[in-house]
């Protein structure tokens, strides 16, 4: 940040933000558009997975969504993120409604899931997302392990 002023990315999606908030849903196709077609791919992405996240979960029960869905499926198929965050959407709706949904959708959706807080949840490690390390061992000698186990480990004369 050159002389106090704000990056130019970090100003356009603060505005693509502001725009969004402001949009009613015949004007959010060709935002979502406009968006995308920003040269910075990476913040522009994120701007619609940001107002995808905040309007799904507003819209997830009720009768709007499908149609919300079927109209910004052909805007977001520019970003393959924002089309999966989207069809991960359409999959959490039936799945809460208990529609008919294929299990392999789900096997297929691929990061965290979102939540109809807007907050993504954890995923369980899997061949393709490595999870946590195990940690080491316990160290025998070390204060707190149990002294009948440590005694093990001694010489025989109980030294060690």
């Amino acid at each position: 940040m050159a002389g106090g002023r704000e990056p130019d990315e970090h100003a356009r999606f603060a505005r693509y933000r502001r725009d969004f908030d402001e949009a009613t849903e015949e004007d959010a196709p060709a935002l979502v558009a406009r968006v995308l077609a920003d040269p910075d791919r990476a913040m522009a992405s994120s701007a619609v997975r940001a107002y995808l996240d905040r309007r799904a979960a507003a819209l997830l029960t009720t009768p709007g969504c499908p149609s919300w869905c079927a109209e910004l499926t052909g805007p977001v198929a520019a970003d393959a993120f924002s089309a999966r965050r989207l069809s991960e959407w359409t999959l959490l709706r039936a799945m809460t409604l208990g529609e008919p949904w294929d299990p392999a959708t789900l096997l297929a959706a691929h990061g965290p899931a979102p939540a109809p807080h807007g907050r993504d949840l954890p995923v369980r490690p899997g061949p393709d997302r490595p999870g946590r390390r195990r940690p080491h061992p316990p160290d025998p000698c070390r204060r707190g392990f149990p002294p009948a186990d440590r005694r093990r480990l001694t010489t025989d004369r109980g030294r060690p």
